[in-house]
């Protein structure tokens, strides 16, 4: 199997995500970066880099995320950008496990409990 995502993968991905969303980087670049500055897998980067935008506007992505890392992204979504797209971000984490559910058919209790967390922090 693959390297575990770490904190470093994590954090790393967020920042050069938040970037990129930003047109501060090119993807191909940041992709590099998170690579780089990690060592997390070119594919995964990928995935977290998008996954990040589907958080912000909202929409529903296809890639799995670990839940430190669904964790890691909504915090700092609040703590960076505030209330209204964190609701947006659960929005996307929601439409995230009912696809989930719908495909493998699998809960993905690990973030269910993630995004329980958090509505209880800031309902």
């Amino acid at each position: 199997m693959g390297k575990e995502i770490t904190e470093l993968m994590i954090k790393t991905s967020y920042d050069l995500a938040k970037k990129v969303y930003f047109e501060e980087i090119e993807l191909s670049n940041a992709l590099s970066k998170i690579t780089e500055k990690s060592g997390m897998h070119r594919g995964f980067a990928l995935a977290y880099v998008s996954a990040f935008r589907c958080l912000m506007s909202g929409s529903v992505y296809s890639r799995m995320m670990k839940a430190t890392a669904t964790r890691y992204y909504l915090y700092k979504i609040y703590e960076d950008f505030g209330l209204e797209f964190l609701k947006d971000a659960l929005k996307a984490v929601n439409l995230h496990i009912e696809h989930y559910r719908k495909i493998y058919n699998k809960d993905l209790r690990s973030i269910i409990k993630v995004v329980d967390e958090i509505k209880l922090k800031h309902s």
